[in-house]
């Protein structure tokens, strides 16, 4: 039985990295410095562990095709962080500086485009079937939605949950979608299989963003007001603070909210949050998504990614307790 930290997974991760980071040097001699700085912090490729358990399921085998359709997934993914973090002006990025803070806007806006062309390319020399790259470029599709919905609801104090369960649906769940089924499709599983996995896929992908949403409310108050505050003045809300908004506290919410924020109004934002049960009201909703996810893996058949699945989704959902 295949492991998630069995040498066999974790040489297929390390060779996806390998993969990326030479794609990108070989494309542009010009940032070949930067590349090596933005992976010398390391990243939790979760996406092609994904796609990796997601090939588990299939019936055949190619290593090399596996790691390249990983590759480029990743390398889409980062892409898609470097732009985000142009957006939202992020100085620090997996505990370093950004590429917009370390080397400029115009920089990073340059980096982010070169990426998404290798990406493009690692997919073009696959020669991938013509479905599975319209699967690829609908999600790339949903990820720019997903991005704007969430750039035209900034300050809206009127946005319910359902309206941000769409947005992570495409910011967020549509890559976590592609790699499973995509990992399936590519090692010839089976129709019904590759698209239970990219349902199983789209519910983590919104279980893992509610949880970060979660994460803005733990650990040192400090560095959580920090954070937090940038957030809010920005005009982006998590769903604690939407359900805050619809709650008992709601109309005080409302007025710190729209008066600007002060760091005691961020401190009283937070105690608002928590008082109000909007912490509980979110993981309540990351545990729903579990037991569905659970039910749907348990449905699969007895494959190495069914077995794997279920040995990744403890540590995926224990990230907020």
């Amino acid at each position: 039985m295949v492991h998630l930290d069995s040498p066999e997974i974790q040489s297929l991760l390390s060779e996806v990295e390998g993969k990326i980071v030479d794609n990108l040097k070989e494309g542009n001699e010009y940032m070949k410095s930067s590349v090596d700085y933005l992976f010398s912090s390391g990243g939790k490729l979760l996406r092609p562990l994904l796609l990796i358990i997601g090939s588990e399921a299939g019936r055949k085998k190619d290593r090399s095709e596996i790691i390249n359709l990983a590759a480029a997934i990743e390398t889409l993914h980062v892409a898609t962080l470097i732009h985000d973090d142009i957006i939202d002006e992020s100085e620090m990025r997996r505990g370093i500086q950004s590429i917009q803070s370390k080397y400029s806007k115009d920089y990073a806006v340059y980096m982010g485009d070169f990426l998404l062309s290798r990406s493009f390319l690692i997919l073009a020399e696959l020669d991938i079937p013509r479905e599975l790259g319209v699967t690829l470029a609908k999600a790339v599709s949903r990820i720019c939605t997903g991005e704007m919905r969430q750039y035209s609801n900034r300050f809206n104090l009127d946005i319910t949950p359902m309206e941000y369960l769409k947005i992570v649906s495409g910011k967020t769940a549509a890559l976590f979608s592609m790699g499973l089924s995509a990992g399936a499709y590519m090692c010839d599983a089976d129709e019904a299989v590759v698209k239970k996995l990219g349902h199983i896929g789209y519910r983590l992908g919104l279980a893992f963003q509610l949880q970060d949403d979660l994460l803005d409310y733990t650990g040192d108050d400090a560095v959580v007001g920090k954070e937090l505050q940038v957030d809010l003045i920005r005009g982006y809300y998590g769903l604690p603070v939407i359900h805050a908004l619809m709650g008992d506290h709601g109309a005080r919410v409302r007025t710190l909210l729209a008066d600007g924020l002060s760091d005691d109004d961020v401190d009283e934002v937070i105690h608002l949050i928590r008082e109000g049960g909007s912490i509980e009201f979110t993981k309540d909703l990351v545990v729903r998504y579990r037991n569905k996810t659970e039910k749907m893996i348990q449905g699969l058949p007895e494959t190495p990614a069914r077995s794997m699945l279920l040995e990744l989704l403890p540590r995926f959902f224990d990230r907020i307790h």
